[in-house]
């Protein structure tokens, strides 16, 4: 075979292994599009339920009521003028609107800036790396459940590869360097105001070219700025205080004065422990660990002369360590904040992998040690405490991670000065011994992707999507709903809701009673700050109650305690009658309303549920099994309903003595463990009360 036909075969090669890896990694973010995120995926908060769909409820408003904010909920302004808002709106305008094709528009704000990325690193790295990187990316659990969901950050994500496409490719125009100034005022305006802190490597890779500095950061600067100005009078009249009122109360200005600036050793421990409570570095090990060896690398191999001399790369660190920068001075610092970070990782990560590098092996440059071996021990440090912070996950970040910082101190400065004196790191430089850490991390990258995937298999479930049809059911169409799983629950439904965060929105004392607020769906963590906020909740009825990943959701009825005399007049369904009537144990009344609730919407999940603990405290034991078996039967993986038929079966055993309840309880209870191993403790104090009340 000639040169050229190898040439060819080889460019046919990657090609198709590129077109096969794109082809598997969109049919699997595809597959149930509408199922439930992962159960604890990023600890125990309720993120991933309540956030994503409040950036597409305009659009679902506009949509279905012709209203892009029909209660005029101008506090909410800037999630309308989101990118995710603009494109959830073109996708509901051509295919209706559904929780789907609302996670649509996360899936391809993130696979395109994924791609984006990794097309604009072509200039800088091999095939083969591009290749690894590209997977580093795509089978990257956190990049996967985040870029299913409607985040603002997947908009974020998106400018983000684009401002980086366009700097390596077309930073050397004007045109170019004026979409660079129009990307950067996107990214913060209608991404995340978290899109700032691009201004740093773009800055910094423009700066290090000394010809026509000046002019360019003109441009730039010109372009950002009319661009910012633009925005802010087509949507906002043109009063930029409220514009950044609205970007900086969504952002930091929620958490009060940053912890990490009371003092320098405060500063120090927030920097090294970013992504421990967030679990940035514990969900994408490869890419922790290859962004590591690549910043080594670069700092100790190549040189900051080098660096100087590789704008794009330069670009890539500027933006990895801008960003921990900012980062690391929230009080609030989820994963959804920082995870945009693994772009320049897995950039970074390539260029360590790049093995068409010939210089791979050269002396360290001595102009530049010592400030590498700055660099080298803080990404030891942080490496070091971020690997042993593994290991303590469960514990929790606030239990441990002062001790870490500190413990981790000494062993990353005893290496640094191992590495002065011996440069130890330049084993890890050699092409081979890079080849075999590529295929190690690729390993690790799949086995964490594949592991995860695997887990959320088993545990899937639709509960959200499957409550908010229930929803739709169960209350009148004049029904308002707020709370902070309010607009979770709406894309299955035609009612109208309200935006509600809690601790924020009761700043304002009157907002109940100024809002036609009907219903509230808050976890029951929540409701008791909710009650503090505006006592007068205490009283609300219980509606129903819904399992969300590891959260039960309570729905209430406000519409008689808010205040508001037109809300205070809201419909009860029939459904909601017979929940009445069971909660003041008038089973009879409640019989006959959940009966004639049932001839309307006979698998309605919550009505079901409702006649099976009508029938049980009526003495219709075997109606009441009929019931709840047949929710469990339409409702499978909602483990909250495997629990009531397993409490059922134990209590029919008790009560007849029957051995077949007693086996189906078991094997219901193992069920419920299986779709919510977290569950187990629930589980195992039921069994325990219910063998002591023998």
């Amino acid at each position: 075979m000639n040169r050229r036909s190898s040439s060819l075969y080889l460019s046919l090669l990657y090609g198709a292994a590129i077109l096969a890896l794109l082809a598997v990694s969109l049919w699997l973010r595809l597959s149930d599009l509408d199922a439930d995120p992962p159960l604890y995926f990023d600890g125990s908060g309720q993120s991933l339920s309540t956030d994503p769909y409040q950036y597409t409820y305009h659009a679902r408003n506009k949509i279905l009521f012709d209203d892009w904010d029909p209660l005029q909920e101008k506090s909410w302004k800037i999630f309308q003028y989101s990118l995710v808002s603009g494109l959830s709106y073109l996708i509901f305008l051509i295919s209706g609107v559904s929780r789907a094709n609302a996670n649509l528009t996360g899936l391809l704000l993130s696979v395109t800036a994924i791609l984006l990325f990794t097309l604009a690193l072509r200039k800088i790295v091999s095939r083969t790396s591009i290749l690894a990187i590209l997977f580093l990316l795509l089978c990257n659990q956190v990049l996967f459940v985040y870029g299913r969901l409607p985040y603002l950050e997947n908009g974020l994500l998106f400018w983000s590869a684009l401002l980086f496409y366009l700097f390596v490719n077309f930073r050397q125009n004007s045109t170019g360097l004026a979409l660079l100034g129009v990307s950067l005022a996107l990214a913060a305006l209608t991404g995340k105001i978290f899109g700032f802190i691009l201004a740093v490597p773009l800055v910094g890779g423009l700066w290090i070219d000394y010809s026509s500095r000046r002019r360019r950061l003109l441009i730039l600067l010109v372009s950002f700025l009319a661009t910012s100005l633009a925005f802010s009078l087509i949507f906002y009249g043109g009063n930029l205080k409220e514009t950044f009122s609205y970007l900086f109360m969504q952002s930091y200005g929620l958490y009060g004065f940053p912890e990490a600036l009371l003092s320098p050793l405060n500063f120090l421990e927030r920097f090294v422990s970013l992504g421990n409570e967030s679990r940035f570095y514990y969900l994408s090990p490869a890419l922790g660990i290859g962004g590591f060896l690549g910043v080594i690398y670069t700092f100790r191999q190549k040189g900051k002369k080098w660096l100087l001399e590789n704008p794009a790369l330069l670009f890539l660190i500027l933006w990895l360590i801008s960003a921990q920068f900012f980062f690391c001075l929230g009080n609030y610092r989820p994963l959804r904040y920082i995870y945009f970070s693994y772009l320049p990782l897995a950039g970074i990560a390539g260029h360590f992998l790049d093995s068409s590098d010939r210089n791979s092996t050269a002396p360290i440059p001595p102009e530049g040690s010592r400030f590498s071996l700055i660099i080298f021990f803080a990404a030891l440090w942080i490496f070091i405490e971020q690997f042993l912070y593994t290991f303590y996950v469960e514990i929790g970040f606030l239990a441990v991670y002062k001790r870490l910082v500190w413990t981790t101190a000494f062993p990353a400065l005893v290496l640094t000065l191992l590495e002065w004196k011996f440069s130890f790191s330049r084993i890890f430089f050699d092409k081979t011994v890079r080849l075999s850490l590529g295929i190690f991390l690729l390993v690790l990258a799949g086995w964490s992707f594949f592991n995860g995937y695997d887990k959320w298999q088993k545990e899937k479930s639709f509960n959200i999507k499957n409550g908010g049809i229930d929803q739709g059911e169960i209350l009148s169409p004049g029904a308002v709903i707020t709370g902070p799983m309010a607009p979770t629950f709406l894309p299955e439904n035609r009612l109208k809701g309200m935006i509600y965060a809690v601790g924020i929105s009761g700043k304002e004392p009157d907002l109940l009673r100024n809002s036609p607020v009907t219903h509230l769906t808050v976890n029951s963590d929540a409701f008791p700050i909710i009650v503090d906020e505006f006592p007068d909740l205490a009283m609300a009825r219980p509606v129903t109650v819904y399992a969300v990943r590891d959260a039960e959701i309570g729905l209430y009825r406000i519409s008689h305690l808010t205040g508001n005399r037109e809300v205070a007049a809201y419909l009860s369904t029939e459904y909601e009658i017979a929940r009445d009537f069971f909660e003041e144990k008038l089973y009879d009344s409640a019989a006959f309303y959940i009966e004639q609730f049932l001839k309307t919407y006979p698998n309605n999940l919550s009505a079901l549920i409702l006649k099976s603990r009508i029938s049980s405290a009526t003495g219709r034991r075997d109606e009441g099994l009929l019931a709840i078996e047949k929710a469990a039967t339409l409702h499978p993986d909602n483990y909250l309903i495997l629990f009531d038929m397993a409490v059922y079966y134990q209590e029919m055993h008790q009560l007849t003595g029957e051995r077949k309840f007693r086996a189906l309880a078991e094997e219901t209870f193992l069920r419920v463990t299986a779709k919510n191993p977290h569950f187990a403790d629930e589980v195992a104090a039921y069994i325990a009360a219910s063998q002591m009340g023998r």
